[in-house]
């Protein structure tokens, strides 16, 4: 049961890390668009 929480959690870490990393890339191709 634990084990099953833990990976749940990596999983949305890396889901979390996923979309800041694209929203990351979306804010410097803004910027050297403008």
């Amino acid at each position: 049961m634990k084990l099953l929480k833990a990976q749940k959690l990596s999983t949305t870490l890396e889901l979390i890390k996923a979309v800041l990393e694209d929203a990351e890339k979306k804010q410097v191709t803004g910027r050297s668009i403008k």
